[in-house]
């Protein structure tokens, strides 16, 4: 027994991933609202130690032809407090929740973990990277 809460920490995590996909819905997509599609009803498993199986939406961002996809990695990941990947047709990029809850922007993994935090400046940056 380790004494953490599995289903608190799961249940944590995807209300985290929610409030997430809130923020890039209304906050950092509100300029560019009418040239993007969001869609948020694909469900994707995930499987984790000592969590197991559960369910966490994913965000499907559409601009013309092109879509980006922010998919949740999982809460137990090393340094972080949980990670969402973002796939796009050049490329991809990492978001991690930090342990005080905000976000931030992985920008390099090697040598050393360099993060920025995650704002409307430093998402649309992200996404002009992952995006042709």
């Amino acid at each position: 027994q380790t004494g953490i809460d599995w289903v608190a920490k799961r249940d944590d995590w995807i209300e985290a991933v929610e409030k997430l996909f809130d923020t890039i819905d209304e906050e950092y997509l509100a300029a560019v609202k009418d040239s993007v599609q969001v869609d948020r009803t694909h469900l994707k498993s995930v499987q984790e130690p000592q969590i197991g199986e559960y369910k966490s939406a994913e965000l499907a961002l559409t601009v013309g032809d092109e879509q980006v996809v922010f998919s949740p990695k999982g809460v137990n990941v090393i340094g972080a407090a949980g990670r969402v990947d973002v796939r796009g047709d050049r490329g991809e990029a990492t978001l991690v929740r930090n342990a005080d809850r905000s976000w931030s922007l992985v920008l390099a993994r090697t040598p050393r973990l360099q993060l920025v935090p995650l704002t409307d400046e430093t998402f649309l940056e992200m996404l002009r990277s992952v995006m042709r």
